[in-house]
């Protein structure tokens, strides 16, 4: 509760407060590369692109061959888990989570 209450102090406005509660902090979301039975090879995409820039940022502070990437897409039909994915990866990674839908992003322009 006290985190959800610091996290409600930081938005600004009511826009802002609708992402603030969206957060969920890596230790909560209960999600792991190993809970997922498939996509091994994304999942070792996943973990060069995102975990390994994270973890160990002298390897790519040399040179301009070897920068990390600035994003990832994750696109699909429905069901195919891509969330789950996203949700695994903010857990290894030692991120948090932000679960918003387009709708949330929309609103703020339409008012």
């Amino acid at each position: 509760m006290c985190f959800f209450l610091d996290k409600l102090n930081l938005a600004k406005d009511e826009y802002e407060s609708n992402f603030v509660s969206a957060v969920v902090p890596s230790g909560e979301i209960g999600v792991k590369f190993d809970d997922i039975g498939a996509f091994e090879e994304v999942k070792r995409a996943l973990n060069e692109l995102v975990i390994l820039p994270m973890r160990r940022p002298e390897l790519f502070s040399h040179g301009n061959l070897l920068r990390p990437c600035k994003g990832i897409l994750l696109f699909g039909p429905p069901g195919t888990g891509k969330t789950l994915l996203a949700k695994a990866l903010a857990t290894e990674a030692g991120a948090n989570f932000i679960s918003i839908t387009g709708s949330t992003l929309t609103s703020k322009v339409l008012f």
